[in-house]
């Protein structure tokens, strides 16, 4: 603030001294004027009327060379201002996106529960690209603790980037020991069905359990680990945010998961 203050006292200054000078420039010339015209009042003096010209002239040229000078240089500080303001805005912005980001990259968040772990996968399928391809396992009677809500909002979400003309899809590799189908009651095939997204929709079974189950969507993955008792529920699991991990990860799971259910892939 004081800085500033000095700053536009010293242009006031320099602004005055200016004047200053083109006033004395023009006092001097209308002296000259004056006595050229021989008034009564300054006919008695004798003065050198061409260096009195002369000197006035200069002066009322450096008077105003140095005005002119001072409002162009008022106009220049006053568009760097703007320039540095927009900038400083601009600035602001990225130094916020670039906390975002930092913030979501290279985190390991752990999930307690059931409801912990599908309002994280719901998370992490919204903040899935329109291109982005969504990898998950699955098995027969852990999945149905998943609720329906989950799998709309997973068929809508991939309906909204099929309108956007993404090629976003969801693949599963559902493990059924007991070589089952997917049954009529399947969420996860009434949901796409409803979305008139059947075909995003790409399904293949394997006829052994997952110890734990896997999702892989844009930059971060979940392992939900399941429980020992029969029902086999969703008991822990951990989301992993780190693009270099998640992209290993994916790589894994078409090599392994996906590639190992080729031979008994299930059509819907």
């Amino acid at each position: 603030m004081a800085r500033k203050h000095f700053e536009n006292l010293r242009g006031w200054s320099a602004t005055a001294s200016a004047i200053c000078i083109i006033a004395i420039g023009l006092v001097g010339l209308a002296y000259d004027a004056l006595h050229r015209m021989k008034l009564a009042w300054i006919a008695g003096a004798q003065p050198e009327e061409a260096l009195i010209f002369l000197v006035c002239f200069i002066c009322f040229g450096v008077g105003a060379e140095r005005l002119l000078t001072l409002r162009n240089i008022e106009n220049n500080m006053q568009t760097a201002q703007k320039q540095r303001s927009v900038l400083a805005k601009k600035t602001e912005l990225i130094a916020h996106d670039v906390g975002i980001i930092a913030g979501q990259i290279k985190r390991i968040e752990a999930l307690d529960g059931l409801e912990e772990i599908e309002a994280a996968a719901t998370k992490l399928i919204k903040d899935c690209r329109e291109n982005d391809k969504i990898k998950a396992t699955s098995q027969y009677g852990s999945s149905d603790a998943l609720s329906p809500e989950y799998f709309k909002h997973l068929a809508q979400h991939v309906a909204e980037a099929k309108k956007k003309h993404g090629s976003m899809d969801y693949h599963v590799v559902v493990a059924s020991p007991k070589g089952d189908k997917p049954r009529a009651e399947d969420e996860r095939v009434k949901a796409f069905k409803n979305a008139n997204i059947g075909e995003r929709l790409i399904i293949r079974g394997v006829p052994h359990p997952w110890p734990f189950e896997v999702l892989i969507g844009g930059h971060s993955m979940i392992i939900a680990l399941l429980g020992g008792d029969k029902e086999a529920r969703y008991e822990v699991g951990i989301k992993i945010t780190d693009p270099e991990f998640v992209e290993k990860a994916a790589e894994w799971y078409g090599a392994t998961i996906w590639e190992s259910a080729k031979k008994s892939e299930i059509h819907h």
